[in-house]
């Protein structure tokens, strides 16, 4: 990415919106939910597809061959944050069929002067990650925090240089601190960052994405 494109990268287009709106509608159901968070995962990577490398493949054909540029799906890592990021990380590997999904846990708790800390315990396919363009998927981007406990539990097995966050919605405080600390990741994003409530929820954002997909409190 070139010096002169903002980070976050605003992702734009009238089906994406459309999504996105749905996303934040408080009407809409946990079983709508899920199924647009999941057409929402696949309108992304079908955008972040156009910043991927690429490589060239040929087929046979009945009358000789054809050769087109693609993506090797199978050289993409995506890190799903559960549990929101799930219905959202299912639609990425609808586009990328061969992609490693790597699954791991990460929630924000609060210290008693008010401050946010993410606990990160569970991890599964980290190791499948090394050499790959990661993709860490979870529809919000609030404190930072719980992305950062993230990014530390899978430090080992990725190239912080190949490192790619989506987003529904993102944080002024969040994409700063994330920044900061890995300043070559790439952030994606379907709206501009905003502020953050007094509880850490995104300012117009579509609240607690994990509970609207699952129905929880």
């Amino acid at each position: 990415m070139s010096g002169s494109v903002k980070n976050p990268i605003i992702l734009d287009s009238p089906y994406l919106n459309e999504l996105c709106l749905k996303l934040h509608d408080i009407n809409t159901s946990p079983y709508q939910y899920r199924k647009f968070m999941e057409q929402f995962g696949e309108a992304c990577a079908l955008e972040i597809a156009k910043d991927l490398p690429k490589v060239e493949t040929m087929v046979k054909t009945p009358l000789g061959k054809l050769t087109k540029t693609t993506i090797n799906s199978s050289n993409i890592g995506i890190i799903n944050v559960l549990r929101a990021g799930t219905p959202m990380a299912l639609g990425f590997a609808n586009i990328f069929a061969e992609a490693t999904i790597t699954f791991i846990s990460a929630w924000r708790k609060y210290y008693k002067n008010g401050s946010t800390y993410a606990v990160s315990k569970y991890q599964r396919g980290g190791e499948n990650l090394k050499g790959k363009e990661i993709i860490i998927v979870d529809p919000a981007l609030a404190t930072g925090v719980s992305i950062v406990s993230v990014i530390e539990l899978l430090e080992e097995y990725i190239d912080l240089k190949k490192l790619k966050i989506c987003a529904l919605n993102t944080a002024k405080p969040g994409v700063k601190l994330i920044l900061n600390k890995y300043p070559k990741t790439i952030i994606y994003s379907a709206v501009k960052p905003n502020g953050l409530n007094k509880k850490g929820y995104i300012l117009n954002g579509p609240g607690d994405a994990g509970d609207r997909c699952f129905n929880t409190q």
